[in-house]
């Protein structure tokens, strides 16, 4: 019988991605809910955020089987080892109902049947509401990056560019009723993170030194795959391709260092059609379950 027990520091961190990855190892393709880079980013990227993640391990026998990951309120996300999922789902969304004081949401991809049905057969329901799109593309036949004039390419050096980094972050996500919360404090960390390289994350930086725009990437060596999380640009500098160029050379710099696929998830209609444009192909559909 599975242990259960509450995610307890980085080494659980490092655990969870490990099976991320066998599950991309044995499942063999995209899309998968995670990647190995995604789970630190998400984490640790804002101050303080590792409070709003209840988080549990199942273990059988010394090895991680399944783990759930709440976002507070009610949002549950859950990965389980292949074959895993029939007896353990029931003791996953049994722990997040607690720890959320009423019925949580899952999310499934509308490929994954599997899921799908054990949900539906539980009584949940697919939620009204935004889907995240997740897209695929193999790397072997990239194009050279267009860079307009007065801007230049290249990945960062830490710690000189952290405040650059950070600051290009926050203007490309922030708004003025709510500004980004990612600090240089919570990069430096993110960045000291495995899988994190300085030479994944790519920039461009504009004629008076600053960053315009950033494509962060992330590779599971083991699997060959990397994943862009996340692209964004500068408001002073949108509508100039500079988000498709960063991308391009980032996805290059992924497939000199071992990926042959690279995947990213949209939420938004320009999002979808800039990596529609660069030629990701859609290969997946998040949704969310409510009982």
């Amino acid at each position: 019988m599975p242990r259960a027990r509450d995610y307890a520091g980085l080494d659980d961190l490092r655990r969870m991605q490990e099976l991320v990855a066998r599950t991309w190892r044995e499942v063999g393709r995209p899309p998968l809910s995670h990647h190995v880079g995604d789970i630190p980013w998400r984490r640790f990227s804002v101050p303080g955020r590792a409070r709003d993640f209840a988080t549990r391990l199942w273990e059988d026998e010394g090895e991680v089987v399944a783990w759930g990951w709440l976002t507070l309120p009610d949002e549950l996300e859950v990965v389980f080892a292949p074959g895993r999922r029939a007896d353990l789902l029931d003791a996953t969304i049994a722990w997040a109902d607690e720890r959320a004081g009423s019925a949580v949401k899952v999310d499934s991809l509308d490929a994954d049947i599997e899921l799908r049905a054990l949900l539906t057969a539980r009584g949940f329901l697919p939620c009204e509401g935004d889907e995240l799109l997740s897209h695929a593309l193999t790397l072997d036949a990239l194009p050279e990056p267009v860079v307009p004039p007065g801007y230049a390419l290249g990945h960062v050096r830490l710690p000189d560019d952290l405040p650059r980094r950070v600051a290009v972050h926050r203007a490309a996500f922030g708004r003025p009723e709510r500004p980004s919360r990612v600090t240089e404090e919570s990069y430096a960390l993110v960045a000291r993170l495995w899988p994190y390289r300085q030479g994944l994350d790519w920039v461009a930086k504009a004629r008076d030194g600053s960053f315009a725009a950033f494509c962060l990437t992330w590779l599971d060596r083991e699997n060959r795959v990397g994943e862009l999380e996340p692209v964004g640009t500068h408001p002073d500098h949108r509508r100039r391709g500079l988000a498709r160029a960063v991308c391009i050379a980032a996805m290059r710099a992924l497939r000199d260092a071992g990926a042959e696929t690279a995947v990213v998830l949209s939420a938004t209609g320009e999002a979808r059609a800039l990596y529609r444009a660069i030629g990701f192909q859609e290969v997946g559909r998040y949704t969310w379950f409510r009982r």
